[in-house]
């Protein structure tokens, strides 16, 4: 490749940098830039996200379920638990969203998925993990909760507002299929009782998904 061909490829990718600003993004959906130099015919392309942006979700399905009562639903409850403790008494909550269609060419650029406890005992890790299986508000229980995948998300327990990054996990929901969230204590069947109650969809203050495109 001569000299002249050189200088040609890198103008086009500079062209092609500058394309990509905030700007650009907003506006070109693909960019193409051929030339001709040489004897050398160069094509360069780009494509970006239509529409960047985010949005702010609430939840569409919730509830918890407890070990100590298998069977039992809970989808209409205000309260969504998450507890630790002995005796098969572990209880674990489950939230799912309904998600939005991105615009073309877009991707998930951040997600945190936050819950807002009523109730809370401090000094506890909580993970959200991807649900893998299908459930219902009104029909999971126990005994039928759907199998999770993935490694989880992690936050410390605390009063009010609790937030979970979720970038990784909504990413791959959106790549496979949505069946929402499972948040456990990282640590159950512990001795001593630990409970955690946030507010459920029936609640004053539903679970939140804040999630970001670009």
């Amino acid at each position: 490749m001569n000299a002249m061909a050189r200088r040609a490829i890198l103008l086009l990718a500079v062209l092609v940098a500058l394309l990509g600003g905030a700007g650009a993004r907003a506006s070109l959906a693909l960019y193409t830039a051929t030339a001709t130099l040489g004897g050398n015919t160069l094509t360069t392309a780009t494509v970006f996200c239509t529409n960047p942006g985010g949005q702010t979700l609430t939840a569409s399905a919730d509830s918890y379920i407890d070990q100590a009562n298998p069977g039992t639903n809970y989808g209409t409850a205000t309260t969504l638990n998450v507890q630790a403790a002995a005796s098969s008494k572990n209880q674990r909550t489950l939230v799912q969203f309904t998600l939005p269609t991105l615009p073309a060419h877009c991707a998930i650029t951040a997600a945190t998925m936050r819950l807002y406890a009523t109730t809370a005992k401090t000094g506890r890790t909580y993970q959200a993990y991807q649900v893998a299986a299908a459930w219902t508000e009104t029909g999971v229980t126990w005994t039928n909760q759907p199998a999770t995948t993935g490694t989880p998300a992690t936050a410390a327990t605390a009063s009010g507002w609790v937030s979970w990054t979720v970038t990784t996990q909504l990413q791959a929901i959106y790549a496979g299929s949505n069946f929402g969230f499972l948040v456990k204590d990282a640590t159950e069947s512990t001795t001593t009782t630990y409970t955690n109650k946030y507010s459920s969809r029936s609640g004053a203050n539903p679970p939140q998904l804040v999630i970001t495109w670009g």
